[in-house]
């Protein structure tokens, strides 16, 4: 993580990195439903008065040929990314569904 990240970006509690958000990949099951707008507005309000969203995206990581992780697919928190796309953030807070040792060990 880069030493601007660490200094200048707000992060949910529970955040393990910050990823820039074109490396996300939403679901087509996702994508194919919108959030009822009450839900969108709770988040836009929070992120407004706090400068960050309350909960990180939770993602499972999608591993290359050589085994580096180079995207990430949502697995919850669809609301929240829409709410950072729609707010113009680049880089976004993730949590990850399983403990990177465990993406290494089903990697090897």
């Amino acid at each position: 993580m880069k030493l601007f990240d660490l200094l200048f970006t707000r992060k949910p509690k529970g955040t393990d990195a910050l990823v820039h958000i074109e490396d996300i990949i939403i679901p087509r099951c996702f994508r194919s439903t919108r959030p009822k707008r009450w839900k969108m507005e709770r988040v836009i309000d929070y992120y407004k008065a706090h400068g960050k969203v309350d909960k990180p995206l939770l993602v499972e990581v999608i591993t290359n040929e050589s085994g580096r992780c180079n995207k990430f697919l949502v697995t919850d928190q669809y609301t929240r990314y829409l709410v950072l796309k729609e707010m113009g953030v680049k880089r976004v807070p993730i949590k990850y569904s399983q403990s990177l040792q465990d993406i290494h060990k089903i990697t090897l």
